[in-house]
């Protein structure tokens, strides 16, 4: 529809009638077609000062349509709302104003999360918060390797208020250590720690935590231990005076979910190994240690049917996000060849590989490359550690899965549009105790946008089959604009790359 006169303006170049043009769609009320032109005139050049002015026009308009057709706000999270998303996507997010590029979109505490317990055996973490502590020296002596003289000068991170770089649990018998006094204490008030601290378990119930452990190890099921730390918090929730309907409400009925062993099914999981039945003898062992840690917690007894912890599981497979946060001593890389001998950073570079936040190990074309890697190193193991910490991947990133509300609310899109980070507080404000996530954008949003990210951030830019093969474990085939357009110019001949 020509909506003014005058010859098409090239690419790249601001539309002088765009204004005509957005109000007219405004009054015909065809708001996506308004939102595409407020976009594309910023896109080119438009300032941000005008298209806030006429973001505020559509998110006007935006909110009397909704009044009437959608008055149902499920949820706020910073600048977003949960709301009905596209046919067949469930709830998502959007923005009802214009947020510009580069801003904070939300930021919370996860309700629940755990480090993995093969993150556990490479780096030591602040339990609150999941950040690096301690000193080099205390970070090899964690590890079981030598410290050199002057590796305790080496700070992880910032110093505690009383001068330790490590803040120990208080209570005998526990080996949980913390950034800072501040994240120790909301950690015995506040968070899962406050149950299961190995300082205050009585002994059953501690072999009971152990004996977990050991399960989700030896299966590499970090799940199943975040199933203990959230039900850590929801006891916390329901000491708080909180009924068991909004227990249930808040740290599950509210998410996607589904029995966690029909998400195995027709050779949907991970491997060959992961059936169904597989699953269900995992949750049944898991089952068992749970209720021995949990013995006499009436307030948990619904919330420990196997039912229920299979639904849950299931939740935490579908809606989930991963934790990775990078290892500060990486960016120390040279000090580290010149501190540590042959042997010691061998070892190190040696143990680090047990954890491997990568997502891409079975995208196409990754086997040779990944498998070329690995006889380098076999060849000349110091040469390859040497260059591991000259390119800042000595250490591992802390590795962990979290259940946060608004990641859990938020759809996927392999052209995403905004960014996940983990954190304390946002730039410029004082750090608050724990670990936070927050979200950022990744471009201008208009009034109205859908908020997306990536579920697999390593698929972005990939060949679409990768693509749709990733995101089957997730239950669905994707259909963002990115698939949607490959498919097409696939089946019109087009290469797509």
């Amino acid at each position: 529809r020509s909506t003014g006169g005058g010859s098409r303006p090239s690419i790249g170049e601001l539309d002088p009638g765009w204004m005509d043009k957005f109000m007219h769609h405004i009054l015909a009320q065809e708001y996506d077609d308004a939102r595409e032109v407020l976009r594309s005139a910023l896109a080119r050049g438009a300032t941000q000062r005008m298209a806030e002015q006429y973001g505020k026009v559509l998110q006007d308009f935006l909110r009397r349509r909704d009044k009437l057709q959608n008055p149902d706000v499920l949820g706020r999270y910073g600048h977003c709302i949960v709301r009905a998303a596209a046919e067949g996507m469930g709830h998502g997010l959007a923005v009802p104003g214009f947020v510009p590029g580069g801003a904070e979109l939300w930021r919370e505490r996860p309700l629940t999360y755990v480090q993995s317990p093969c993150s556990k055996k490479c780096v030591q973490v602040c339990t609150a918060c999941l950040r690096p502590v301690g000193s080099l020296a205390s970070q090899l002596s964690y590890l079981g390797l030598l410290a050199p003289d002057g590796s305790a000068s080496v700070a992880v991170g910032p110093q505690s208020a009383n001068g330790l770089h490590v803040v120990p649990c208080d209570h005998p018998g526990c080996d949980a250590v913390f950034c800072n006094e501040a994240c120790r204490e909301w950690a015995l008030q506040n968070s899962s720690h406050a149950v299961l601290c190995a300082g205050r378990l009585p002994a059953a119930r501690l072999e009971a935590l152990k004996g977990l452990e050991r399960v989700a190890d030896q299966q590499d099921q970090e799940h199943l231990l975040l199933l203990a730390h959230a039900l850590a918090q929801m006891l916390l929730f329901r000491r708080a005076g909180n009924s068991e309907s909004d227990t249930a409400g808040r740290f599950a009925r509210q998410f996607a979910t589904k029995q966690w062993d029909l998400l195995a099914e027709n050779g949907n999981g991970a491997d060959a190994e992961d059936t169904p039945e597989y699953r269900r003898r995992c949750l049944a062992e898991a089952s068992g240690f749970l209720r021995d840690l949990f013995a006499g917690e009436e307030e948990l007894e619904p919330f420990l049917e196997l039912n229920f912890l299979s639904g849950f599981m299931g939740t935490f497979e579908l809606v989930n996000i991963c934790i990775s946060i990078p290892h500060p001593l990486d960016t120390q890389g040279q000090l580290l060849c010149d501190m540590l001998d042959t042997s010691t950073l061998t070892q190190l570079h040696d143990l680090q590989r047990g954890a491997d936040d990568s997502d891409s190990s079975n995208d196409e074309g990754s086997e040779d490359g990944s498998n070329a890697g690995l006889e380098g190193e076999e060849c000349n193991p110091v040469a390859a550690a040497r260059e591991a910490a000259c390119q800042g991947t000595l250490f591992s990133n802390v590795i962990g899965t979290a259940l946060a509300e608004a990641v859990a609310f938020t759809n996927h899109s392999c052209l995403p549009n905004m960014d996940i980070d983990f954190g304390n507080a946002a730039a410029g404000e004082p750090p608050e105790a724990g670990l936070w996530v927050h979200a950022t954008t990744q471009r201008p949003l208009i009034p109205g946008d859908e908020v997306f990210m990536a579920y697999v951030p390593s698929i972005v830019g990939k060949p679409l089959a990768v693509r749709q093969r990733r995101m089957r474990k997730f239950g669905f085939q994707c259909r963002c604009r990115s698939c949607i357009t490959d498919e097409i110019m696939a089946a019109e001949g087009d290469q797509v790359v």
